[in-house]
């Protein structure tokens, strides 16, 4: 390993916290490509160039994040400016919608109940329909006037139909209503076995999420887990 020390002065003038960070760092970043080229460490002195090298960095860091900082206030100060001049006319709209929603719901619900009942109607007709056109198609054989009179039946059995679909479409849409879903746990051991075998590198993946979380809060002994002690350097 072999290097030169970093540059304590900064050259130029009318410089910016910016490039005063940013040439920290870049002479930095030359030095520690001197120092970490793949040799690794074979002394004491190289080991204690290298700690200066990440002591360095990290100061480097702070500084060059405490410039953002500053740099960044006056955007921060006058978006929460705006923020704070916004946010009761945004409330004060949230509330009409919600009162709005409260006081729609339950004529919407009256509405779609309707509907539905409606196009369960419909539905019901049009399977009649289609179960006599059905037998009078069957009985017709060798009758060519029955034959005719289980044809016609046959069409109404269409259009009922067709008008029992677009009573069914009417009754899910257009009424200010959306569906939503939630999966509401019936069997816990029936649900695992599932995941298990459909869904199992997610599944294990939550099951180490959660010891992970009981490691970091000190746990030392899980079933079906060895806690492995790593150390790093600092």
């Amino acid at each position: 390993m072999n290097a030169q020390s970093p540059k304590a002065a900064f050259d130029g003038k009318n410089m910016t916290p910016f490039d005063e960070a940013k040439l920290t760092i870049d002479d930095l970043f030359a030095e520690a490509e001197n120092w970490l080229n793949g040799d690794g460490i074979a002394s004491a002195a190289e080991a204690d160039a290298v700690d200066k090298l990440l002591d360095l960095s990290r100061s480097a860091r702070k500084a060059a994040d405490e410039a953002r900082k500053v740099e960044n206030e006056p955007f921060d100060t006058g978006k929460a400016e705006v923020q704070a001049r916004y946010n009761p006319i945004l409330k004060r709209a949230d509330m009409i919608a919600d009162a709005c929603k409260k006081v729609l719901q339950p004529w919407r619900d009256k509405v779609a109940t309707e509907k539905a009942a409606v196009a369960d109607a419909a539905r019901r007709e049009a399977e009649q329909i289609r179960r006599e056109a059905d037998e009078a198609m069957r009985a017709s054989s060798g009758n060519l006037t029955v034959r005719a009179d289980a044809e016609h039946l046959l069409n109404s059995a269409k259009i009922a139909e067709k008008d029992a679909r677009r009573a069914e479409k009417s009754a899910v849409t257009g009424n200010g209503l959306r569906s939503t879903y939630r999966a509401e746990l019936t069997d816990l051991n029936v649900a695992i076995k599932h995941y298990w075998t459909t869904q199992r590198p997610q599944f294990e993946a939550l099951v180490c999420g959660i010891a992970d979380g009981q490691v970091r809060a000190g746990v030392r002994e899980i079933p079906g887990f060895n806690v492995v002690e790593e150390r790093k350097a600092i």
